[in-house]
């Protein structure tokens, strides 16, 4: 006989819906449009999605991980600048400040020769989480990030 237990569960996918953002006196935006339940995207066993946040239904340990996809046209007359790319991951818990859990950050010049400018910024790690916590992502320059769904994504699992 087999045990197997079922897992919270979630994979949110990026949505190319328009955005509605909550920006911060730090010029952070959360990502609200992800994508839950269409394509790629699943929850399960109890996890859920509201307003950008994954809402967390058991106590124990997750790994928690997320891809942001930038993107930038370089139209022909601009010149090369930088960019600042900042990509964090939040927690809340019943204390009212959120907990900054990750951050990838990066400045990028992209050349005025490229028609594109790309990069990808990837985070994971474990932490404890306890029911009810809520965690969600935010960035920089929100309108250098591509939401396709197989390049920008945010999930949790419990291991």
């Amino acid at each position: 006989m087999s045990h197997r237990t079922h897992k919270p569960t979630a994979h949110l996918t990026g949505s190319p819906q328009i955005n509605s953002l909550a920006g911060d006196d730090k010029g952070l935006s959360k990502i609200k449009s992800w994508e839950a339940r269409q394509g790629l995207a699943t929850l399960a066993n109890g996890m859920r999605h509201k307003k950008g946040h994954i809402i967390i239904p058991t106590n124990g340990l997750y790994f928690i991980y997320s891809q942001l996809y930038y993107r930038f046209l370089n139209p022909k007359q601009t010149q090369s600048k930088t960019y600042q790319l900042i990509h964090y991951t939040f927690k809340q818990n019943s204390y009212p400040k959120p907990l900054q859990i990750m951050k990838s950050a990066r400045n990028t010049c992209w050349s005025k020769n490229v028609e594109f400018g790309l990069y990808t910024s990837y985070q994971g790690g474990v932490f404890r989480l306890q029911r009810g916590d809520k965690i969600w992502v935010a960035v920089s320059n929100m309108s250098m990030v591509c939401l396709e769904e197989t390049s920008s994504y945010f999930g949790a699992f419990m291991i």
